[in-house]
């Protein structure tokens, strides 16, 4: 298996596992991560969901990686800016 394969698939299942926490409201997203008890763990959970749902398209479509055509490298480059955001 090929670096940017497992790297797919490693956020694929990063993206998954994100929606299905948020899609069925799981308890563990109301659990406190610090001692003041302000910062659910939710917070850092959907944060990771927002950055490996991007990279999940930039790892899954090779087009995006080593663009050929001039959309393809406006939109590789709209999709790096949305994953450094």
């Amino acid at each position: 298996m090929t670096k940017p394969n497992i790297y797919f698939y490693s956020c694929l299942i990063l993206t998954l596992t994100v929606a299905t926490l948020l899609a069925t409201g799981s308890s563990l997203l109301t659990v406190s991560i610090d001692n003041n008890e302000v910062i659910p763990l939710g917070t850092i959970i959907t944060w990771i969901g927002m950055i490996a749902l991007p990279l999940t398209v930039y790892w899954g479509i090779k087009e995006m990686r080593k663009p050929s055509l001039t959309v393809h490298h406006i939109l590789a480059g709209l999709l790096k800016i949305i994953i450094l955001l």
